[in-house]
């Protein structure tokens, strides 16, 4: 996903409402594409009033609308008279002989239509933009509670008989999706290979028999 300078908690809270999230929807026809073109025209502190209008201020985009239907103005530089005769004599509100300024105009309206695009299927959900959920994001909780978040020691037989009771994976699969896990936990957690020797007969660890490539510096 491309980075955008000014990608702040409220395109992050627009993003969710426009494409989904645990705790609505989106906008159907809506995805992240279409989001960060948005998210492109309009700075973090602007995105959600920007949203709003799209129900509060329906003149401005019929306004949009009916300027981008209009064959008399001219679709490179946004002037009254139509492309091809610009093209011919120029734009007197340019300044040009032949052609048009579209230096500005040109990119403009494709951002105005990528809008009106998402826009016009926003509406459709009677709640939005959902302002319960925009307060919900913008609430700071109370502190949590400090949690101890210290990584015991992985449970191979309990994971292998919960998969294979709730998810129907094979005994194989289980195990296979598991031992990069443990083993990475033994390498964190255990300093030789001794170690490992000493404690191998407690119940889900696993001693390596040969080493079969050795690693750059950086890998584990």
């Amino acid at each position: 996903m491309p980075i955008f300078s000014g990608f702040g908690r409220n395109k992050i809270i627009a993003s969710a409402l426009l494409c989904g999230s645990d705790y609505s929807e989106g906008v159907q026809g809506v995805g992240k594409n279409c989001s960060l073109k948005l998210f492109e025209k309009y700075s973090d502190e602007e995105i959600l009033d920007r949203m709003r209008q799209w129900r509060s201020q329906p003149s401005i985009f019929e306004e949009f609308e009916r300027k981008l239907g209009d064959k008399n103005i001219c679709t490179s530089c946004g002037h009254s008279g139509r492309v091809q005769s610009h093209n011919k004599t120029g734009c007197k509100t340019c300044g040009t002989s032949s052609g048009c300024d579209f230096s500005k105009y040109k990119e403009e309206r494709l951002y105005i239509k990528d809008e009106i695009s998402v826009r016009s299927k926003a509406p459709q959900d009677p709640n939005f933009p959902n302002e319960e959920l925009i307060t919900e994001y913008l609430t700071c909780k109370d502190e949590v509670s400090s949690i101890n978040l210290k990584w015991t020691q992985p449970d191979l037989v309990n994971f292998v008989k919960f998969t294979t009771k709730h998810l129907g994976w094979e005994e194989v699969y289980s195990f296979e999706k598991f031992l990069p896990i443990l083993t990475r936990w033994q390498l964190l957690n255990h300093s030789s290979l001794d170690v490992l020797e000493q404690t191998q007969k407690l119940r889900g660890f696993l001693c390596p028999e040969c080493i079969k490539k050795i690693r750059t510096l950086q890998g584990e």
